[in-house]
């Protein structure tokens, strides 16, 4: 399974899928969404879930999914997510 975390309007809703899921999701698409605008750059709930497949031992794939316009932050929040893996 690829989960969308983008696609997924209520956080409440992408836990209860992560928690009862994580052994059959392959794929994250990450991308953060405000109101009806999706495939925003990572904020702080990206990083909750990030963070929460680190601490679950989760071996899958994570991929930024931004629009056209936000592709300049991707190195950045690349790094970001590496420093967390670190951590």
């Amino acid at each position: 399974m690829t989960l969308d975390i983008s696609h997924i309007h209520e956080n409440e809703k992408v836990w209860d899928l992560l928690k009862r899921h994580k052994e059959r999701i392959l794929n994250v698409h990450l991308s953060a969404r405000e109101g009806a605008n999706q495939h925003l750059p990572i904020d702080d709930f990206c990083k909750d879930v990030v963070r929460y497949l680190i601490d679950s031992s989760w071996n899958g794939n994570v991929i930024l999914e931004y629009l056209f316009e936000y592709h300049d932050q991707m190195p950045k929040d690349i790094e970001t997510l590496i420093k967390m893996e670190k951590l």
